[in-house]
């Protein structure tokens, strides 16, 4: 329901949406999945996502190399996925409007490395948004 919300979320709402990285590491380790070899590294996907480099992320205030490389990479394709997709709140962004975000946080919110292999590899063709993914349809 919050995340379909078309207005600004409350301060409740907000705090309770911020729990989400902990409520997917909760739900792997609940049934097990965590001693998965193949989803080894996923707790740390899950829980680190939303982490900044500048330790304003959420929800443990991690920072710089306190945060995974996997956590890093999943952070920089989640802001890429959340701008370039459409949402209740605004339209879809530009590939282009979202590596301009992604490079203004570069070094500060985000892995600079992250972010340029992100480029590459879109550069590349391999990675689309979410219309270009619909349009192949």
């Amino acid at each position: 329901r919050v995340l379909k919300k078309r207005s600004r979320l409350s301060d409740s709402e907000f705090r309770n949406m911020r729990k989400h990285p902990l409520y997917g590491y909760e739900f792997l380790k609940e049934n097990g999945l965590l001693d998965l070899e193949l989803l080894s590294d996923s707790w740390q996907a899950l829980a680190q996502h939303h982490e900044r480099l500048d330790g304003r992320g959420y929800p443990a205030g991690l920072r710089g190399e306190e945060i995974s490389l996997i956590g890093r990479i999943v952070a920089v394709a989640d802001v890429f996925d959340a701008v370039t997709s459409d949402r209740p709140y605004r339209p879809a962004m530009s590939a282009e409007q979202a590596i301009t975000i992604l490079r203004a946080g570069a070094g500060t919110e985000l892995d600079p490395t992250c972010v340029e292999a992100l480029v590459v590899a879109r550069d590349k063709g391999a990675i689309l948004t979410q219309h270009e993914r619909q349009a192949q349809l």
